[in-house]
């Protein structure tokens, strides 16, 4: 017992320059990142770069599942999704006969993009799901934007052929 109080007597005068120096390694410490997110304007990108984002973001967000998009003819994006069973899932959602929103699902904590009908007739069509709302609200951005630059698209083909 005569070793240990003569380690802690030994230890003592170091005991202050260790918690200063832990306080003053705290002190720069907020939580928060030192770093912005990159701003990703997806409004000044192309067709091309909205598309690439897009994959990007299909690949990144999901913990099992990847999700690859591209747009084929007549404004229809073709949506493909793997999950855990290794097996991809093809997709087609005709962008200008859809709605698109975010939901959340709480039995899975995660965000989804959802593709409705304008008429309801068919069912929804998930588009994307993460666990981060921001990437949710991205790729919602993104599909409408791949959707107003392709009904845009067709009524300039439309006003030409007259």
């Amino acid at each position: 017992m005569a070793w240990c109080g003569k380690t802690r007597t030994m230890l003592r005068p170091l005991l202050l320059p260790c918690l200063l120096l832990a306080l003053a390694g705290l002190v720069g410490c907020d939580g928060y990142p030192t770093e912005d997110r990159p701003t990703v304007d997806a409004f000044s990108m192309s067709h091309a770069q909205r598309l690439e984002r897009l994959n990007h973001l299909g690949r990144s967000a999901h913990a099992v599942d990847r999700w690859r998009y591209s747009v084929e003819r007549d404004c229809a994006l073709a949506v493909n999704v793997r999950s855990k069973d290794a097996t991809w899932n093809p997709q087609q959602v005709d962008l200008r006969k859809h709605t698109f929103k975010v939901a959340y699902r709480t039995e899975h904590a995660l965000y989804g993009v959802q593709a409705d009908s304008h008429t309801g007739t068919q069912p929804g069509v998930q588009l994307f799901t993460g666990k981060d709302r921001g990437t949710a609200l991205e790729v919602t951005l993104l599909v409408k934007l791949l959707a107003r630059d392709c009904q845009a698209d067709t009524e300039d083909k439309a006003s030409v052929s007259i």
